[in-house]
C-alpha cells in the first residue's frame, strides 16, 4: 500500500469513526427529538422462521440481543395470557401491536383487550384498509382519520 492510499484510507475510517455517534443519535431521536428509548423488532420481517418453528424464532430473537416486539396476537394457539408469559420468560417485551383495519372493525373491542392482556404500550393499526388500498380519494382519508381517531379514544 502506498503511503498515499494509507493516508486516504486512514482519513477515510476516522470520518466513519467521527460519524458513528451522531449517525445513531440521529436513527435513534424522533422527528420531533425525542430519544427513542424501546427500539425492538416487528415480528412480520421473521414471518418465514415464524412458520417454521415460532417458539425457535422468538428464541433466537431473544438470544440476538432484541428485547422488544411489535407482535399481532398470540402464536401458536397459546392463550394471551399464556403466549405473554412465554415472551418474558425468554426475554421479550411484547411493546406493540394490534391489527388490521378489517379487524378493528370488526371487534375494536376484542383488540383493545388483547392489546392490554399483553402488556403493549403502541397499539397499531397493521394495515389501514379493510379493502383495496388503490384509488383511494381525499374523502377516503378523511373517513381513515376519522375511524383512527375513534379507534384511539376508545383504547
Amino acid at each position: 500500500m502506498s503511503r498515499r492510499q494509507f493516508i486516504r484510507k486512514s482519513g477515510a475510517g476516522a470520518a466513519a469513526l467521527g460519524l458513528g455517534l451522531p449517525l445513531y443519535n440521529s436513527c435513534a431521536k424522533s422527528p420531533a427529538g425525542r430519544t427513542l428509548k424501546e427500539i425492538g423488532l416487528q415480528v412480520f420481517t421473521i414471518r418465514t422462521e415464524l412458520e417454521k418453528d415460532w417458539k425457535a424464532a422468538l428464541q433466537k430473537v431473544a438470544q440476538i440481543g432484541y428485547d422488544n416486539l411489535e407482535i399481532g396476537g398470540p402464536l401458536g394457539g397459546l392463550s394471551t395470557q399464556a403466549f405473554r408469559d412465554f415472551l418474558l420468560d425468554i426475554g421479550l417485551n411484547p411493546l406493540s401491536g394490534g391489527a388490521s383495519m378489517a379487524e378493528f372493525l370488526k371487534s375494536t373491542d376484542n383488540v383493545i383487550r388483547e392489546t392490554a392482556a399483553m402488556g403493549k404500550k403502541i397499539l397499531v393499526c397493521f394495515w389501514p384498509w379493510a379493502d383495496s388500498p388503490e384509488n383511494k380519494t381525499l374523502e377516503d382519508f378523511k373517513r381513515l382519520g376519522d375511524t383512527l381517531n375513534r379507534i384511539g379514544k376508545k383504547a
